[in-house]
């Protein structure tokens, strides 16, 4: 396939999966992953290169709902294959959904979620500052330890930006047991986890943590 045939399909994707679900994201990424360039020369830059159209794109373009008013993409690499893996929140005036995909999901894949509780992993997730660059004299890999794509619609605004693990769990904080950190991990257990089922995790990792101390 020419360039120009494949850059018109992919801009048609993009624009009527804008329009179908109205939400003004480049799932292409290239100004985010300009803006942080270890992400954008590492893993996640090559992953995104190889994977130019991806299951959210047929999601988004064949949303029938209501108009969304938040809504919450996280989309990473799976473990094994590589294929793209999304979890995708969307919120709108009538409740709120969480959906998880990959390219071989079929029939049902989203969840109701309670609107308000889906409004707050938005919001909170949205609050969680972008990281400054891995430290790479401390880091395992050559361009750190970026592992998936944000993008968040709320309050009428988008922001898109790259995810490290350490914002997903930070071994260091936990170790020590601080809790002033907002864990990536913690918030999205929120769409999936029961009050109870949350308790019991907030415990179990409380006692994890302790039981090194002395």
């Amino acid at each position: 396939m020419s360039a120009m045939p494949y850059k018109l399909i992919a801009g048609l994707l993009l624009c009527c999966s804008a329009h179908a679900a109205e939400l003004p994201w480049d799932l292409g990424y290239k100004a985010t992953l300009r803006a942080h360039p270890l992400a954008n020369r590492g893993s996640v830059g090559e992953w995104i290169g190889a994977y130019p159209v991806r299951p959210i794109h047929q999601r988004l373009a064949e949303y029938k709902g209501a108009p969304i008013e938040a809504s919450l993409l996280i989309e990473q690499a799976g473990p094994h294959t590589g294929d793209p893996l999304a979890t995708w929140i969307i919120a709108t005036r009538d409740g709120a959904q969480v959906c998880g995909f990959d390219k071989r999901s079929t029939g049902q894949i989203c969840g109701p979620l309670d609107r308000a509780r889906a409004i707050a992993i938005i919001r909170d997730v949205a609050a969680m500052p972008d990281p400054p660059p891995p430290d790479l004299t401390k880091e395992k890999t050559k361009y750190g330890d970026y592992f998936g794509l944000l993008s968040v619609y709320l309050d009428g605004k988008a922001m898109q930006r790259p995810l490290r693990r350490v914002e997903w769990y930070d071994e260091e904080a936990a170790g020590s047991g601080r809790r002033d950190k907002v864990q990536l991990g913690d918030v999205m257990a929120r769409a999936y986890l029961s009050d109870e089922e949350l308790a019991k995790r907030e415990r179990e990792s409380s006692t994890s943590n302790g039981s090194g101390k002395k």
